[in-house]
């Protein structure tokens, strides 16, 4: 087992589920520079460059700017850093008039429901109407049912067992 997996199993041991949980997660996952480089390479294999907006959000979005702003730069057409707390209920606010490339991807630490990735989106569209967010990156995937435009590092309700999942040992 690597150290996603490992650090994964020691908060589910902690918080096994609902908001401490993700708290939990969210605050491991931008804490530690292995995984979120490990992250980015994820992305990078799975993307290609220059043809879409990255949409970033809360602490993890300006974690990965912090660190990689250039990196990023090099691989999205334009970038958005929207406000945290969308999950929990706050409204998103993006600091935009208008939205060049309207095809958006999202990087985030996890995904459950997508209400998240939902609001960003209907936020978005109100700046553009034809924005969408084709594809979500996420660290952890949580939801119960596998989405085809949701792509994860690890993915809690798989198929495979712990040690196969995803990229998570690579």
């Amino acid at each position: 087992m690597n150290r996603l997996n490992t650090k994964i199993v020691e908060i589910l041991k902690q918080h096994p589920e609902g908001e401490d949980f993700f708290d939990a997660l969210d605050a491991m996952v931008r804490g530690d520079m292995s995984i979120l480089n490990t992250f980015l390479m994820f992305v990078e294999s799975n993307i290609e460059p220059k043809t879409k907006t990255l949409v970033l959000t809360g602490q993890f979005g300006v974690a990965l700017m912090n660190l990689y702003v250039e990196r990023l730069q090099k691989l999205f057409s334009d970038i958005i850093l929207v406000n945290g707390g969308i999950r929990t209920g706050a409204e998103p606010i993006i600091f935009r008039e208008k939205i060049i490339n309207p095809h958006c991807v999202m990087l985030d630490d996890s995904f459950y429901s997508g209400t998240t990735r939902n609001n960003i989106e209907k936020a978005l569209k109100a700046i553009h109407s034809g924005a969408s967010i084709d594809t979500t990156f996420v660290v952890y995937d949580g939801s119960k049912n596998a989405r085809f435009d949701v792509k994860s590092m690890f993915r809690y309700h798989s198929e495979k067992p712990l040690w196969e999942n995803d990229l998570a040992n690579k």
